[in-house]
């Protein structure tokens, strides 16, 4: 858990940094691990950013050794405009193998740069977004489910596949049942 909180407090710093414009085109990374290893070989191993808190400060006495970059499992892009054909994965050798298996239809990513954004990854302007929710379908609305007459089973929501509101459906059953359980405090 203190490793996970160091590797967060350098991902900090290197979001910082990289909108400063401070990071070379040499720190980049596909994968977390391949990040905080390239940023720690350009600042070196005992670089530790200010605003670490004690708890998890690293030193000679408690160490956060440099870990090698692990190869990730291949990927690939999948078509989804409706053409079919599967994009051949990039195949690995046995010894580069880290015991990861790879998504059927995955393949992994050649390179990865410090460029700006596209056009195309920005965000959409509001009112792009309301004339795409005007178009769509109107949502249907779920009912909460009801239990037999005289019986103390509990009371929910069933869970709707269609527009997967799972995470509000467990919210709001369980703000139901404390106000079934206790009704004259609400």
């Amino acid at each position: 858990l203190r490793q996970e909180f160091r590797e967060l407090e350098l991902l900090d710093e290197i979001t910082k940094l990289r909108y400063l414009g401070q990071v070379p085109p040499t720190v980049v990374g596909i994968t977390r691990n391949e990040l905080i290893y390239s940023f720690r070989k350009w600042k070196g191993e005992k670089y530790m950013p200010a605003a670490v808190h004690s708890a998890i400060q690293w030193s000679p006495q408690d160490p956060f050794p440099l870990q090698d970059k692990s190869k990730d499992s291949p990927w690939t892009l999948i078509d989804t405009k409706g053409n079919k054909k599967e994009i051949e994965p990039v195949k690995i050798s046995q010894k580069d193998a880290t015991g990861f298996v790879a998504a059927r239809g995955t393949q992994a990513l050649q390179s990865l740069s410090n460029t700006g954004i596209t056009r195309k990854d920005k965000r959409k302007r509001d009112d792009d977004i309301e004339a795409e929710v005007s178009q769509s379908k109107p949502v249907k609305r779920i009912k909460a489910s009801q239990p037999p007459a005289g019986s103390k089973s509990f009371r929910g929501f069933p869970w709707d596949p269609i527009n997967w509101s799972c995470a509000y459906d467990s919210l709001l059953t369980i703000l139901l049942s404390v106000y079934m359980e206790c009704q004259p405090v609400w």
